[in-house]
């Protein structure tokens, strides 16, 4: 982000400055049609959209708040020749799937008792441990020392638990917490290794981890608009809206009983949350200069009609690259990462256009008495034909 802000602030307006000519002589007529008037139909639906948001919000919260999350990143596509290939085999000779727990070397009666506990767990298939294989009774210096060292280091006994169940399942996970468990029991200290055991443990951790930081990037957002534009009821329109966005756009794969990456859901919901700060930031802009002349449904009006085309341009971009990558990859998470954020953006520039205006005309009062020299316009002077109006007859004044 910092690399495309210095980019945009520094290269493109010497690239226009070098290529001015080329662009004079380049100029065409607009494409796109004109959006001046777009702002009333828009502005006109603001309850229905409000109810409706309203509505969604709590079953979309709670929706995204229980999606089944996937942490693998590496689990083949079933979808191309290798993962076709690798499932084949796995359906015919099963799952490989060792989980590895290790534990302070020293106590063999320990270890026993806790491989034949380990042994009799559902979906466990066997145990490797010396105690298992070698038996307690035989010390490990009447064996060669290439025996013991597939079991013990100089601090550490190791126990192998084959489990027959997929890497990333309910049935594993539950396998590798009841491990945990058992081990306390034995040990105050003790480690495990395996695909499922750091999958677990991700799992556990992004639970905790997941609220903070969307704790922290929505008091970040909030600070920074309230500083930006002085107030204290503008940032909560703005991240009301932002998130509510977000948390329509996750909630489908729940509804609809999918899982969803989690590298991509983090992915989805920074973009998505990026986007949709902009198209808000750059509408309220507009509207706060205008209500500064005229009341608030006419502000809402006068913004809408001059944002909407940076709106469809900016969304329809990203909705296009979106739909471009999930119509082209031949990976199926790439392909699911491409089409929700060609959704994000339709239901961020949805959110912008339909939502947050009737946020704004909603909390009108409340936003006036919160900024710092509003400056509303409240009736009580003649209106100006623009913002820009207001502008020069300042500079006649003075």
């Amino acid at each position: 982000m910092a690399l495309s802000f210095v980019t945009v602030m520094v290269l493109l307006p010497s690239l226009t400055l070098v290529c001015a000519k080329v662009l004079d002589r380049t100029t065409h007529r607009r494409f796109m049609p004109d959006f001046e008037n777009v702002g009333r139909p828009l502005a006109k639906i603001r309850v229905p959209a409000l109810l409706l948001v309203f509505a969604l919000m709590v079953p979309a919260f709670l929706g995204q708040a229980n999606v089944a999350f996937t942490y693998l990143t590496s689990a083949p596509d079933p979808d191309i020749r290798y993962g076709a290939d690798y499932y084949a085999v796995e359906e015919s000779f099963g799952v490989q799937n060792a989980a590895v727990l290790l534990v302070p070397r020293g106590d063999v009666a320990a270890e026993a008792l806790l491989s034949d506990e380990i042994a009799d767990l559902d979906y466990v298939e066997s145990v490797m441990s010396y105690a298992s294989t070698v038996g307690s009774a035989i010390p490990n210096e009447f064996l060669d020392p290439a025996v013991v060292e597939q079991f013990y280091s100089d601090d550490w006994a190791r126990i192998i638990c084959y489990i027959d169940a997929g890497v990333e399942s309910e049935e594993s996970f539950g396998v590798i917490e009841t491990i945990h468990r058992l081990a306390a029991a034995y040990y105050d200290e003790f480690y495990m290794a395996g695909q499922s055991a750091n999958l677990y443990d991700m799992a556990q951790i992004i639970e905790v981890d997941n609220v903070v930081v969307s704790l922290v990037a929505v008091v970040t957002i909030f600070l920074v608009v309230a500083i930006a534009f002085r107030s204290l009821m503008l940032p909560f329109c703005l991240v009301l809206a932002i998130e509510s966005g977000i948390w329509i756009n996750l909630c489908i794969p729940y509804f609809t009983g999918d899982s969803l990456n989690f590298i991509g859901y983090l992915i989805i919901n920074t973009v998505q949350l990026g986007a949709t700060i902009d198209y808000g930031i750059l509408l309220t802009t507009h509207y706060l200069r205008w209500r500064k002349n005229v009341p608030a449904r006419e502000a809402a009006y006068k913004a809408l009609g001059e944002t909407v085309p940076s709106l469809i341009v900016s969304a329809g971009i990203l909705a296009s690259a979106g739909i471009a990558l999930g119509l082209t990859s031949s990976i199926s998470v790439v392909c699911l990462l491409g089409f929700l954020l060609a959704r994000g953006a339709i239901i961020s520039l949805l959110m912008v256009t339909c939502f947050l205006p009737g946020l704004l005309i909603l909390f009108d009062g409340p936003i006036r008495v919160t900024t710092w020299k509003s400056g509303f316009f409240r009736g009580d002077r003649a209106r100006l034909t623009s913002p820009d109006a207001a502008l020069r007859k300042e500079g006649d004044a003075s």
